[in-house]
């Protein structure tokens, strides 16, 4: 087919000859549906649909626009990595961003779907490790544990008597963010050993993409995304990165954790949610964790860890 419209033409004429003779229930393939929903979507957008109650004749335009939206909730409905994949390259062409806000849904719902298709109740030998707090059982549990350890961690930095902020810091520089997440790295490893759990550095996720640290324990895997409070995508990060390539992997099960190093003295990009620039961890950690969607909340963590040197009192 080409670029030639006529061609395109044809194949749209045909294919609504067909629609019409099996009352819409064409069986179309999945290459089929994503190959039509990219013809369609590109000459037939959203804006077809009538705004108002009123009366209106449907035309030829608003039927192609209903069946791209047919064919979406149809991919959407396939529980398969395939689909899956579809979804996500219909939302990078450039020539369906009329319908960008549907396919982000419908690869939403897919993802819930394929988790259910896919969930395995843990055995009575795995809630019993679960219980005796020894090994994670699923990705959930895994979440949970590594979220524990670096609250644990982020405490030991601000708090311990062994100042450990100094690690994150060269002289009165903060250290560039891969040294930074080399010190977390290493002390995360060794509060995982004893539990069979391990960390390692630039996990690679969907699309050759990578997480700057992953933790694995079995199937499992969960993607760490760092930023120090000065990166430019400090906003962007958790939506652009974390839930959009690295969460959404099967072995994650939907659940990330986002890290951010304060520094204090590093100039921090305009806020993303139009506020004031945060004044302290505390702030910037909680409105953060505002902008995770909410039906993620128990699935992304935000983390703040203050590695601010301490205002020292002359004696």
């Amino acid at each position: 087919m080409g670029n030639s419209q006529s061609r395109a033409a044809h194949a749209y004429d045909l294919l609504r000859e067909q629609r019409e003779e099996r009352d819409g229930t064409t069986p179309l393939t999945l290459d089929a549906k994503t190959f039509f929903i990219q013809l369609l979507g590109a000459r037939f957008t959203p804006s077809e649909e009538p705004r108002t109650g009123d009366a209106y004749i449907v035309t030829p335009a608003m039927e192609s626009m209903r069946y791209v939206q047919q064919l979406i909730a149809s991919i959407a409905a396939d529980p398969s990595e395939e689909a899956r994949t579809s979804l996500t390259n219909l939302l990078e062409a450039p020539a369906l961003q009329p319908w960008k806000d549907r396919l982000e849904h419908a690869l939403h719902e897919q993802q819930i779907l394929r988790r259910k298709v896919l969930f395995q109740p843990a055995s009575v030998t795995e809630v019993c490790h679960t219980l005796a707090n020894l090994q994670p059982a699923n990705a959930a549990d895994l979440h949970a544990l590594i979220v524990d350890h670096l609250v644990q961690l982020a405490h030991e930095i601000r708090h311990g008597n062994t100042n450990d902020y100094d690690q994150y810091w060269d002289g009165d520089k903060p250290k560039i963010e891969n040294d930074c997440r080399n010190a977390l790295l290493s002390d995360l490893k060794k509060h995982l050993q004893p539990l069979h759990v391990n960390a390692e550095p630039e996990g690679s996720y969907a699309d050759l993409k990578r997480a700057d640290i992953k933790a694995l324990y079995g199937a499992h895997q969960i993607p760490i995304e760092i930023k120090r409070d000065s990166h430019k995508d400090l906003w962007k990060a958790i939506h652009e990165q974390l839930i959009a390539k690295y969460s959404r992997e099967q072995a994650s099960d939907g659940f990330g954790v986002y890290i951010v190093f304060w520094f204090s003295k590093s100039p921090m990009p305009v806020a993303g949610d139009g506020g004031n620039k945060p004044k302290t961890p505390q702030e910037l950690q909680q409105r953060l964790a505002a902008t995770v969607p909410k039906e993620l909340k128990n699935k992304i963590a935000v983390l703040v860890i203050d590695c601010s040197k301490p205002i020292r009192q002359d004696s």
